[in-house]
């Protein structure tokens, strides 16, 4: 059995398809990308100073150690990087792709954002700076403009999953509950295997008092996670609601279990506790939220 899971399973990949081509830049290219999967961010530098030493400056391996020192959390040394790269070769949109990432995975929304848009301007055909863009925004509560850009991709790519399940969080943010609905259902028909969306669309009817329509959507993420602690909680929060504790329990257990510094998996694991009549377990539990602060219903 491969129990690389996809993400070690893609770097095991990229690392063998480079083996079979060893004397282009692209197989150092790969190699570094397997190699930052795995969190071997100075080998992964290491190899790609010998590409550029070997192969000469190239936007794309220049883009990947901007990459590289990003998420070995080196934001300025990315940004000067990318800098010192243009200087060399001219303006490249996989360079300024590259740096938006960067700067977005430090927060920095407005420099990520013009970064964006210079690759746009650069390369107006490829809208993957657009997609990263549409998803930061929707992830940290910017949910107009994350609608925008988020619109604007799929004007091009109406069958783009990611992104689909982007705009309806988005929407759903924004209070555009049946506009957020139909984008988490696109989202997830385009994915069969897709967990958040299915996840969010149950919480999304349940705030609508569709119980038996959130059922079905958290049965269905759980289905294809049901290991996941968001899931776990949802569909345990959502038998609780409809009255079947003792199943409800059991869920909510296992979702403490594996994520016991979650004060809404807490609470839901008390309430339903309470509601099967076992409160010397459930107090412990309210007491701990208690003390966080943390109100005793969701």
């Amino acid at each position: 059995m491969d129990r690389a899971g996809p993400r070690g399973r893609r770097a095991r990949d990229r690392a063998r398809a480079a083996a079979l081509q060893p004397d282009r830049f692209e197989t150092s290219l790969l190699l570094a990308r397997a190699l930052r999967a795995g969190g071997r961010t100075d080998a992964a530098l290491a190899r790609l100073d010998a590409a550029a030493q070997r192969f000469g400056e190239i936007p794309e391996v220049a883009a990947e150690r901007v990459l590289t020192l990003g998420l070995a959390g080196r934001i300025d040394a990315a940004r000067d990087e990318a800098r010192r790269a243009i200087a060399a070769r001219g303006d490249s949109p996989v360079l300024h792709h590259a740096l938006a990432g960067v700067l977005f995975q430090a927060g920095r929304a407005d420099e990520g954002a013009a970064e964006v848009e210079r690759a746009l301007a650069l390369a107006p055909d490829d809208l993957r700076p657009l997609a990263l863009r549409c998803e930061f925004y929707a992830a940290t509560n910017r949910f107009e403009p994350a609608v925008a850009d988020c619109a604007r991709f799929l004007e091009r790519h109406p069958d783009h999953a990611r992104i689909q399940f982007a705009l309806g969080a988005a929407q759903a943010g924004m209070g555009r509950a049946l506009e957020a609905e139909a984008s988490y259902r696109r989202a997830a028909a385009l994915d069969a295997t897709a967990v958040a969306p299915r996840n969010n669309l149950a919480l999304l009817l349940a705030e609508r008092e569709d119980l038996d329509g959130a059922l079905a959507a958290a049965q269905e993420a759980y289905a294809q996670a049901g290991a996941s602690p968001e899931v776990l909680d949802t569909l345990g929060w959502l038998y609780l609601r409809k009255g079947l504790g003792e199943r409800a329990v059991s869920l909510l257990e296992d979702a403490y279990r594996r994520a016991p510094d979650q004060d809404g998996v807490k609470l839901h694991l008390a309430q339903a506790y309470r509601a099967v009549g076992r409160d010397a377990a459930a107090r412990p539990l309210f007491d701990a939220l208690a003390a966080t602060g943390a109100p005793e219903s969701k």
